[in-house]
């Protein structure tokens, strides 16, 4: 994929993120981008990272501003705290 120009986002752009912590370890936006672009969708997939403690704020901001676009997905592990 390294051969791969970047895909542009503009103002029509459908963009899902996916939510966790750790978050740096995530397939699913490399593996999503690539059937968005296969499909010739106009869409993105980003991964963002919200500790445990900020999650429901951090799910709070998307809901409004991306209302008709988003899609996430929590991959939240336990690590004893």
């Amino acid at each position: 994929m390294s051969n791969m120009r970047p895909q542009v986002a503009d103002g029509a752009t459908r963009i899902y993120g996916i939510v966790g912590d750790p978050i740096a370890q995530v397939k699913s936006p490399t593996v999503f981008n690539e059937k968005f672009r296969a499909l010739g969708k106009n869409a993105v997939m980003i991964p963002l990272h919200a500790e445990p403690g900020n999650f429901d704020s951090c799910m709070h901001s998307p809901k409004r501003a991306l209302r008709k676009s988003r899609s996430s997905t929590l991959m939240k592990k336990d690590r004893g705290r």
